[in-house]
């Protein structure tokens, strides 16, 4: 039963993608996210999402947050405009910083350790090992390559 979809909102009540059950009771077991409604589920997240960013800046520009657009100028430069995980091209509302090693298992928040990634495939790779990050930028990536192949019309 695992695989019940359960809706997520942000903190300001806003819906966000879906998720999985068993999902929504590690985010709600880890202190992440409360239980807005039983039936049917929906968890709302206490964090905030993608990197804290608000959609309209405010008037007065917060240290954090011009660490976080240098962060971002930095890792273009370094890396172009396209998710790590999937390669597509990414809107400026859909960027996230990943740390490929989380802060919980001793990553940093240095160049090194960041990458640009799309707020879902972020979800997607959440706190999983180095290894099965990379492992799930595999396979996104070849998903891609085959979709891409499967478009192009072949001659008769």
């Amino acid at each position: 039963m695992g695989q019940a979809v359960v809706s997520v909102l942000d903190q300001s009540g806003d819906r966000l993608a879906n998720c999985t059950k068993d999902r929504a009771d590690a985010l709600v077991n880890k202190g992440q996210a409360e239980v807005v409604s039983d039936c049917p589920l929906v968890i709302r997240l206490k964090r905030v999402t993608g990197n804290g960013v608000p959609p309209s800046l405010p008037s007065v520009i917060t240290e954090s947050q011009k660490k976080r657009a240098s962060r971002l100028r930095a890792l273009r430069l370094r890396d172009g405009n396209e998710c790590f995980y999937c390669g597509v091209s990414m809107e400026s509302e859909d960027i996230t910083l990943e740390h490929l090693l989380s802060l919980k298992d001793g990553g940093a928040t240095n160049l090194a350790n960041l990458v640009l990634a799309h707020r879902h495939c972020n979800e997607k790779a959440a706190d999983l090992p180095v290894i099965a990050k990379i492992k799930l930028r595999e396979n996104l990536r070849s998903r891609k390559s085959r979709d891409v192949a499967c478009a192009v019309e072949l001659p008769i």
